[in-house]
């Protein structure tokens, strides 16, 4: 299962997940069909009102392309790929 592999890896990495807790997760996620592909998850549009019980972050966004990104660093390789 490719797509399962990216959800597990997705929680593996960034949140540090393991053991019983990851596997609560896995089985959780697995009967959400739009989790099972999250390439293919539609974005809400830049803007949009918030989502209840998900954090906000401070970012860094391009208002030439509207790239967003929490990471300084990410940003500043995004402008210096394109040349400014």
């Amino acid at each position: 299962m490719p797509n399962n592999n990216r959800v597990e890896n997705h929680f593996r990495k960034v949140h540090c997940f393991s053991g019983k807790t990851l596997q609560q997760v896995l089985v959780f996620t697995s009967s959400i069909p739009v989790i099972n592909n999250p390439l293919e998850v539609e974005l809400l549009p830049n803007d949009s009102a918030p989502i209840d019980r998900l954090p906000i972050f401070r970012g860094y966004k391009r208002r030439e392309c509207q790239y967003l990104t929490k990471n300084k660093k990410r940003i500043i390789i995004y402008k210096t790929n394109l040349n400014y």
